[in-house]
């Protein structure tokens, strides 16, 4: 983002969510007289309005760059000052919101401005989804190795789909996360398929296998055969999709850390 694009959206957050969150503390006595803004942070929560926080409410962990001088002589625990910081390189939320999306500015003496954000959520779901999505993705594999094709395939559309709906979940989507219909997410995914959001090999497998899961789970026809080749390739295609949402998981670190 330039910098006049970084003006916009700073200006946006003070106009949509910092302004009136100081107004209200004024209002209701919590803040009176001089009050000086050193932080700011928005945590937003599907199906939550979204939460201000001010100052030492801030919850998050900063990464600071400093020179080599200072930081040859820095112990664990030690505290880091402003003059000694050259830049802020990354702000992460800590597991205290573990399924936030954030906006966070922190104002450095001298009028310079630190602006992260990632308007990913639900990352605490999104790993539990992956993490049972590899089991059955584990259990599929099983059973391609001892020809059982009805379990091969109940078993990984399960997994593909718990990783649709993961990389769906990263949106603030409260009708995705209530919802306990295949179609929900097969609908979903497809139509993020033709904005291009997601790979198309991966949402045509999905599909495939919403498409045989009848025949596999419920014996509602004959199956298909599936060659051994065959099986190895739709895990493969599996595999891939999953290593690829989770590679996009938003890093939460331990809320303890901040007294390091």
């Amino acid at each position: 983002m330039d910098e006049e694009g970084s003006q916009r959206f700073i200006k946006q957050v003070f106009d949509l969510w910092v302004n009136p969150e100081l107004e209200r503390r004024r209002a209701s006595g919590a803040i009176v007289g001089r009050f000086e803004l050193r932080a700011v942070q928005i945590v937003m929560n599907v199906g939550e309005p979204p939460r201000v926080r001010l100052n030492d409410e801030v919850r998050a962990i900063m990464f600071a760059k400093v020179p080599d001088a200072v930081r040859a002589h820095l112990r664990v625990g030690e505290p880091v000052y402003w003059d000694q910081v050259v830049d802020l390189t990354e702000v992460v939320l800590t597991d205290a919101d573990p399924n936030a999306a954030h906006v966070t500015l922190v104002f450095r003496p001298g009028g310079a401005i630190h602006m992260s954000f990632d308007f990913r959520y639900n990352a605490a779901r999104v790993a539990d989804s992956l993490a049972v999505a590899n089991e059955f993705w584990q259990t599929a594999k099983l059973a391609s190795r001892k020809g059982h094709a009805h379990a091969f395939l109940e078993n990984l559309f399960a997994a593909a789909e718990l990783v649709a709906k993961a990389q769906l979940s990263f949106l603030p989507d409260e009708e995705l996360l209530r919802s306990r219909k295949h179609t929900a997410v097969a609908s979903k995914i497809n139509l993020h398929r033709k904005l291009g959001n997601v790979d198309g090999a991966a949402v045509d497998l999905f599909n495939d296998l919403f498409a045989m899961r009848g025949v596999a789970r419920y014996v509602h026809g004959e199956l298909k055969q599936l060659s051994p080749s065959e099986m190895r390739r739709m895990l493969a295609r599996v595999a891939l999709w999953l290593r690829r949402v989770r590679s996009s998981l938003p890093k939460r670190l331990p809320a303890k850390l901040r007294a390091a």
